[in-house]
Protein backbone atom coordinates (compact mmCIF):
# COMPACT_ATOMS: atom_id res chain seq x y z
CA UNK A 1 0.00 0.00 0.00
CA UNK A 2 1.26 3.70 -1.27
CA UNK A 3 2.66 5.16 1.85
CA UNK A 4 0.74 8.33 1.46
CA UNK A 5 -1.88 6.49 2.81
CA UNK A 6 -0.55 5.51 6.30
CA UNK A 7 0.29 9.14 6.93
CA UNK A 8 -0.45 10.19 10.54
CA UNK A 9 -2.88 13.12 11.73
CA UNK A 10 -0.59 15.89 13.80
CA UNK A 11 -3.90 16.31 15.68
CA UNK A 12 -3.63 12.18 16.91
CA UNK A 13 -2.90 11.66 20.19
CA UNK A 14 0.64 11.90 20.97
CA UNK A 15 2.73 8.51 20.88
CA UNK A 16 6.78 8.67 20.97
CA UNK A 17 6.32 5.70 18.89
CA UNK A 18 4.91 7.86 15.81
CA UNK A 19 7.58 10.44 16.65
CA UNK A 20 11.19 9.86 15.14
CA UNK A 21 14.00 12.50 16.09
CA UNK A 22 16.87 12.61 13.66
CA UNK A 23 20.00 14.99 13.06
CA UNK A 24 20.46 18.21 14.54
CA UNK A 25 19.25 21.55 12.99
CA UNK A 26 20.25 23.58 15.96
CA UNK A 27 20.38 25.10 19.17
CA UNK A 28 19.86 27.78 21.60
CA UNK A 29 19.77 29.46 24.92
CA UNK A 30 16.68 27.34 25.67
CA UNK A 31 16.63 24.19 23.43
CA UNK A 32 17.29 22.12 20.34
CA UNK A 33 15.63 21.65 17.07
CA UNK A 34 16.27 18.11 15.19
CA UNK A 35 14.91 16.91 12.14
CA UNK A 36 12.11 14.19 12.51
CA UNK A 37 9.22 12.13 11.28
CA UNK A 38 5.84 12.28 13.15
CA UNK A 39 4.92 8.71 11.25
CA UNK A 40 5.58 9.34 7.55
CA UNK A 41 5.63 13.02 7.80
CA UNK A 42 9.05 14.90 7.94
CA UNK A 43 8.94 17.84 10.48
CA UNK A 44 10.88 19.79 12.79
CA UNK A 45 10.85 19.42 16.43
CA UNK A 46 12.15 22.13 19.05
CA UNK A 47 12.66 20.77 22.18
CA UNK A 48 12.56 22.47 25.70
CA UNK A 49 13.08 21.42 29.15
CA UNK A 50 11.27 22.90 31.91
CA UNK A 51 13.85 23.12 34.70
CA UNK A 52 15.25 26.43 33.21
CA UNK A 53 14.57 30.02 34.35
CA UNK A 54 11.82 31.91 35.21
CA UNK A 55 12.64 33.88 32.09
CA UNK A 56 13.09 31.09 29.89
CA UNK A 57 9.71 29.26 30.59
CA UNK A 58 8.25 32.62 29.91
CA UNK A 59 9.99 32.70 26.78
CA UNK A 60 8.82 29.47 25.68
CA UNK A 61 5.28 29.79 26.51
CA UNK A 62 5.54 33.36 24.45
CA UNK A 63 6.90 31.19 21.49
CA UNK A 64 3.75 28.54 21.82
CA UNK A 65 1.01 31.34 22.14
CA UNK A 66 2.08 33.86 19.44
CA UNK A 67 3.11 30.71 16.82
CA UNK A 68 0.40 28.60 17.20
CA UNK A 69 -2.20 31.80 16.00
CA UNK A 70 -0.22 32.44 12.72
CA UNK A 71 -1.19 30.74 9.95
CA UNK A 72 0.65 32.17 6.47
CA UNK A 73 2.51 31.15 3.43
CA UNK A 74 5.71 32.80 4.76
CA UNK A 75 5.28 31.73 8.77
CA UNK A 76 6.84 28.63 9.74
CA UNK A 77 3.87 26.21 10.31
CA UNK A 78 2.88 25.12 13.79
CA UNK A 79 1.81 21.58 14.32
CA UNK A 80 1.42 20.75 17.83
CA UNK A 81 2.90 20.72 21.46
CA UNK A 82 3.49 17.96 24.13
CA UNK A 83 4.78 17.91 27.38
CA UNK A 84 6.19 15.30 28.78
CA UNK A 85 9.19 14.25 31.38
CA UNK A 86 10.24 17.80 32.21
CA UNK A 87 10.52 18.11 28.32
CA UNK A 88 8.11 20.28 25.96
CA UNK A 89 8.22 19.50 22.27
CA UNK A 90 7.31 21.94 19.79
CA UNK A 91 6.20 20.02 16.29
CA UNK A 92 6.49 22.22 13.18
CA UNK A 93 7.14 22.51 9.57
CA UNK A 94 10.72 21.27 7.92
CA UNK A 95 12.57 23.96 6.43
CA UNK A 96 14.61 22.16 4.15
CA UNK A 97 17.27 24.26 3.05
CA UNK A 98 17.85 25.76 6.67
CA UNK A 99 18.14 29.54 7.52
CA UNK A 100 18.72 32.56 5.18
CA UNK A 101 21.99 32.81 7.45
CA UNK A 102 23.06 29.54 6.49
CA UNK A 103 22.58 29.51 2.86
CA UNK A 104 24.41 33.56 2.75
CA UNK A 105 27.60 32.12 4.59
CA UNK A 106 27.60 28.97 2.24
CA UNK A 107 27.58 30.79 -1.02
CA UNK A 108 24.30 29.42 -1.77
CA UNK A 109 22.72 32.70 -2.99
CA UNK A 110 24.64 33.85 -5.45
CA UNK A 111 25.91 37.47 -4.71
CA UNK A 112 24.60 38.80 -8.34
CA UNK A 113 21.20 37.22 -8.10
CA UNK A 114 19.15 40.13 -7.30
CA UNK A 115 15.69 38.29 -8.71
CA UNK A 116 15.87 36.08 -5.91
CA UNK A 117 17.20 38.74 -3.10
CA UNK A 118 14.13 40.68 -4.18
CA UNK A 119 11.74 37.47 -4.00
CA UNK A 120 13.32 36.88 -0.76
CA UNK A 121 12.96 40.44 0.72
CA UNK A 122 9.58 40.84 -0.29
CA UNK A 123 8.53 37.10 1.50
CA UNK A 124 10.02 38.13 4.18
CA UNK A 125 7.93 41.46 4.09
CA UNK A 126 5.04 39.50 3.26
CA UNK A 127 5.26 37.61 6.16
CA UNK A 128 5.87 40.47 8.78
CA UNK A 129 3.11 42.59 7.13
CA UNK A 130 0.58 39.38 8.16
CA UNK A 131 2.37 39.17 12.05
CA UNK A 132 1.72 43.05 12.27
CA UNK A 133 -1.65 43.33 10.95
CA UNK A 134 -2.59 40.63 13.77
CA UNK A 135 -1.23 42.99 16.31
CA UNK A 136 2.27 41.17 17.30
CA UNK A 137 5.60 42.38 16.68
CA UNK A 138 8.29 39.44 16.23
CA UNK A 139 11.40 41.88 17.76
CA UNK A 140 14.24 39.04 16.58
CA UNK A 141 13.98 39.02 12.63
CA UNK A 142 17.25 38.34 11.67
CA UNK A 143 18.61 36.08 9.07
CA UNK A 144 18.94 32.80 11.57
CA UNK A 145 15.18 33.46 12.17
CA UNK A 146 14.41 33.35 8.45
CA UNK A 147 14.37 29.57 7.01
CA UNK A 148 13.87 28.36 3.80
CA UNK A 149 12.04 25.54 2.49
CA UNK A 150 13.28 22.89 -0.43
CA UNK A 151 11.16 25.36 -3.06
CA UNK A 152 13.69 28.16 -1.74
CA UNK A 153 10.46 30.00 -0.40
CA UNK A 154 10.61 31.50 3.08
CA UNK A 155 9.20 31.16 6.24
CA UNK A 156 9.92 33.29 9.17
CA UNK A 157 10.22 31.50 12.83
CA UNK A 158 11.65 32.07 16.63
CA UNK A 159 8.56 33.99 18.03
CA UNK A 160 10.06 33.79 21.45
CA UNK A 161 10.85 37.44 21.92
CA UNK A 162 7.77 38.75 20.12
CA UNK A 163 5.08 41.00 22.02
CA UNK A 164 1.65 42.78 20.97
CA UNK A 165 2.01 45.94 19.54
CA UNK A 166 1.46 47.93 22.89
CA UNK A 167 4.10 46.82 24.68
CA UNK A 168 6.63 49.44 24.22
CA UNK A 169 7.38 49.39 27.77
CA UNK A 170 11.05 47.93 28.97
CA UNK A 171 10.41 45.10 31.47
CA UNK A 172 10.99 46.60 34.90
CA UNK A 173 13.73 44.38 36.92
CA UNK A 174 15.09 44.22 40.14
CA UNK A 175 13.60 44.44 44.04
CA UNK A 176 10.76 46.64 43.05
CA UNK A 177 9.14 45.36 39.74
CA UNK A 178 5.88 44.04 41.48
CA UNK A 179 5.57 48.10 42.87
CA UNK A 180 6.16 49.06 39.40
CA UNK A 181 3.69 46.74 37.99
CA UNK A 182 1.20 48.24 40.19
CA UNK A 183 1.83 52.04 39.06
CA UNK A 184 2.03 51.10 35.35
CA UNK A 185 -1.17 49.16 35.36
CA UNK A 186 -2.55 52.34 37.90
CA UNK A 187 -1.25 54.72 34.91
CA UNK A 188 -2.57 52.59 31.96
CA UNK A 189 -6.02 52.33 33.94
CA UNK A 190 -6.14 55.91 33.97
CA UNK A 191 -5.29 56.77 30.75
CA UNK A 192 -7.83 53.48 29.17
CA UNK A 193 -10.23 55.16 31.22
CA UNK A 194 -9.80 58.51 29.40
CA UNK A 195 -9.96 56.62 25.95
CA UNK A 196 -6.33 55.94 25.15
CA UNK A 197 -6.70 52.75 22.83
CA UNK A 198 -3.11 51.81 23.01
CA UNK A 199 -3.56 51.53 27.32
CA UNK A 200 -7.04 49.38 26.13
CA UNK A 201 -4.89 47.37 24.23
CA UNK A 202 -1.78 46.87 27.14
CA UNK A 203 -4.75 45.72 29.61
CA UNK A 204 -5.93 43.51 27.55
CA UNK A 205 -2.85 41.86 26.61
CA UNK A 206 -1.24 41.66 30.55
CA UNK A 207 -4.55 40.18 31.87
CA UNK A 208 -4.93 37.82 28.95
CA UNK A 209 -1.16 36.43 29.71
CA UNK A 210 -0.90 37.21 33.57
CA UNK A 211 2.26 39.73 33.00
CA UNK A 212 2.84 41.31 36.73
CA UNK A 213 -0.90 40.58 37.22
CA UNK A 214 -3.72 37.93 38.08
CA UNK A 215 -4.87 36.44 34.77
CA UNK A 216 -8.69 37.70 34.19
CA UNK A 217 -10.50 36.81 31.40
CA UNK A 218 -13.32 38.88 32.45
CA UNK A 219 -10.63 41.66 32.64
CA UNK A 220 -9.42 40.76 29.42
CA UNK A 221 -12.52 41.09 27.46
CA UNK A 222 -13.58 44.37 29.55
CA UNK A 223 -10.39 46.28 28.23
CA UNK A 224 -10.52 44.72 24.62
CA UNK A 225 -14.19 45.24 24.27
CA UNK A 226 -13.60 48.96 24.81
CA UNK A 227 -10.40 48.84 22.21
CA UNK A 228 -12.52 47.24 19.83
CA UNK A 229 -15.32 49.97 20.83
CA UNK A 230 -13.10 52.23 19.19
CA UNK A 231 -12.72 50.24 15.56
CA UNK A 232 -9.05 48.47 16.60
CA UNK A 233 -8.68 45.53 14.49
CA UNK A 234 -6.47 43.33 17.12
CA UNK A 235 -9.21 43.65 19.47
CA UNK A 236 -12.00 43.02 16.95
CA UNK A 237 -10.79 39.99 16.57
CA UNK A 238 -10.02 38.77 20.80
CA UNK A 239 -13.36 39.89 21.35
CA UNK A 240 -14.98 38.39 18.58
CA UNK A 241 -12.83 34.57 19.81
CA UNK A 242 -14.17 35.38 23.34
CA UNK A 243 -17.81 34.99 22.56
CA UNK A 244 -16.64 32.19 20.23
CA UNK A 245 -15.25 30.58 23.06
CA UNK A 246 -17.68 31.98 26.20
CA UNK A 247 -14.30 33.21 27.54
CA UNK A 248 -15.17 36.09 30.14
CA UNK A 249 -18.29 36.90 28.75
CA UNK A 250 -21.32 34.70 27.85
CA UNK A 251 -20.66 32.67 24.63
CA UNK A 252 -22.80 33.71 21.79
CA UNK A 253 -22.16 32.62 18.13
CA UNK A 254 -24.27 35.75 16.72
CA UNK A 255 -22.27 38.30 18.61
CA UNK A 256 -18.99 36.19 17.19
CA UNK A 257 -19.99 36.60 13.90
CA UNK A 258 -20.79 40.29 13.99
CA UNK A 259 -17.17 41.18 15.80
CA UNK A 260 -15.72 38.87 12.89
CA UNK A 261 -17.28 40.52 10.25
CA UNK A 262 -15.83 43.55 11.67
CA UNK A 263 -12.13 42.95 12.00
CA UNK A 264 -12.44 40.45 8.77
CA UNK A 265 -13.53 44.35 7.18
CA UNK A 266 -10.72 45.65 8.65
CA UNK A 267 -8.51 43.06 6.67
CA UNK A 268 -7.75 40.56 9.57
CA UNK A 269 -6.96 37.31 7.96
CA UNK A 270 -7.86 35.08 10.71
CA UNK A 271 -11.08 36.73 10.71
CA UNK A 272 -11.77 36.72 7.38
CA UNK A 273 -11.34 32.68 7.38
CA UNK A 274 -13.37 32.54 10.81
CA UNK A 275 -16.33 34.59 9.34
CA UNK A 276 -15.81 32.66 6.01
CA UNK A 277 -16.10 29.42 8.25
CA UNK A 278 -19.27 30.77 9.87
CA UNK A 279 -21.13 31.36 6.53
CA UNK A 280 -20.42 28.26 5.10
CA UNK A 281 -21.95 26.36 8.44
CA UNK A 282 -24.28 28.74 9.24
CA UNK A 283 -23.24 29.10 12.48
CA UNK A 284 -23.89 32.62 14.08
CA UNK A 285 -25.03 33.85 10.67
CA UNK A 286 -27.51 32.70 7.52
CA UNK A 287 -25.93 30.37 5.71
CA UNK A 288 -24.23 32.08 2.42
CA UNK A 289 -22.23 30.16 0.33
CA UNK A 290 -21.18 33.31 -1.69
CA UNK A 291 -20.09 35.09 1.06
CA UNK A 292 -18.16 32.39 2.38
CA UNK A 293 -16.39 31.70 -0.79
CA UNK A 294 -15.51 35.58 -0.52
CA UNK A 295 -14.01 35.44 2.42
CA UNK A 296 -12.10 32.84 2.31
CA UNK A 297 -10.80 33.87 -0.85
CA UNK A 298 -10.11 37.06 0.88
CA UNK A 299 -7.52 35.33 3.38
CA UNK A 300 -6.23 33.22 0.94
CA UNK A 301 -4.78 36.01 -1.05
CA UNK A 302 -3.50 37.32 2.00
CA UNK A 303 -1.23 33.60 2.41
CA UNK A 304 -4.13 32.04 5.00
CA UNK A 305 -2.91 28.69 4.95
CA UNK A 306 -6.32 27.67 6.15
CA UNK A 307 -8.18 29.04 3.66
CA UNK A 308 -6.10 28.24 1.14
CA UNK A 309 -6.83 24.60 2.23
CA UNK A 310 -10.50 25.08 2.25
CA UNK A 311 -10.57 26.62 -1.16
CA UNK A 312 -8.77 23.88 -2.67
CA UNK A 313 -11.21 21.00 -1.49
CA UNK A 314 -13.95 23.73 -2.75
CA UNK A 315 -12.51 23.53 -6.29
CA UNK A 316 -12.23 20.13 -6.00
CA UNK A 317 -15.38 18.95 -5.09
CA UNK A 318 -17.21 21.67 -7.03
CA UNK A 319 -18.88 23.15 -4.07
CA UNK A 320 -19.90 26.87 -4.04
CA UNK A 321 -17.32 28.04 -6.77
CA UNK A 322 -17.42 25.96 -9.91
CA UNK A 323 -15.60 22.93 -10.16
CA UNK A 324 -11.46 23.01 -12.05
CA UNK A 325 -9.54 20.25 -11.02
CA UNK A 326 -7.12 22.36 -12.35
CA UNK A 327 -7.23 25.28 -9.85
CA UNK A 328 -8.08 22.59 -7.25
CA UNK A 329 -3.92 20.96 -7.80
CA UNK A 330 -2.79 24.00 -7.75
CA UNK A 331 -4.29 25.44 -4.89
CA UNK A 332 -3.00 22.08 -2.62
CA UNK A 333 0.32 22.33 -4.11
CA UNK A 334 0.78 25.73 -2.42
CA UNK A 335 -0.68 24.42 0.96
CA UNK A 336 1.03 21.37 0.31
CA UNK A 337 4.65 23.41 0.26
CA UNK A 338 3.70 25.21 3.46
CA UNK A 339 3.66 21.94 5.27
CA UNK A 340 0.20 21.12 5.59
CA UNK A 341 -0.49 17.29 6.03
CA UNK A 342 -3.73 17.05 4.97
CA UNK A 343 -2.91 18.44 1.86
CA UNK A 344 0.35 16.36 1.47
CA UNK A 345 -2.23 13.18 1.58
CA UNK A 346 -4.65 15.02 -0.71
CA UNK A 347 -2.07 15.77 -3.55
CA UNK A 348 -0.71 12.27 -3.05
CA UNK A 349 -3.57 10.33 -3.47
CA UNK A 350 -4.06 13.01 -6.73
CA UNK A 351 -1.23 11.42 -8.19
CA UNK A 352 -1.68 7.91 -7.16
CA UNK A 353 -4.92 8.15 -8.76
CA UNK A 354 -3.91 10.52 -12.23
CA UNK A 355 -6.54 13.19 -11.37
CA UNK A 356 -6.00 16.05 -13.74
CA UNK A 357 -2.40 15.06 -14.01
CA UNK A 358 -0.34 12.12 -15.08
CA UNK A 359 -0.36 9.16 -12.38
CA UNK A 360 3.07 9.77 -11.23
CA UNK A 361 3.44 6.99 -8.21
CA UNK A 362 7.49 8.47 -7.16
CA UNK A 363 6.09 12.25 -6.58
CA UNK A 364 3.01 10.08 -4.71
CA UNK A 365 5.64 8.58 -2.45
CA UNK A 366 7.39 11.77 -1.96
Amino acid sequence: MNSVQHQASFAAPFQHSLLVRGKLLGSGGYGSVYKAYWGNQPCAVKTFFLTQSELAQQSIQTEISFHQKLRHRHIIQFYRTHEEHGCTYLLMELAENGSLEHAITKGHLAVDDWTTKRRLASEIAQGLAFIHQEGIVHRDLKSANVLLTKHMEVKLADFGLAQIKPMALASVQGSSQSRANDDVVAHMCTAANQGSVEAQLFLGWIYDHGHGVDRSDKDVFWWYRLAASHGTMVAQLRVAEMYDKGQGVDASVEKAASWYLRAADGGSASAQFQIGSMYMDGRGVKQDEEKASRWYHSAAYQGHSDAQYKLSNMYFLGRWVEQSDEEALKRFTMVEQQGNSEAQHRLGMKYWDGQEIRKNDTEAAN
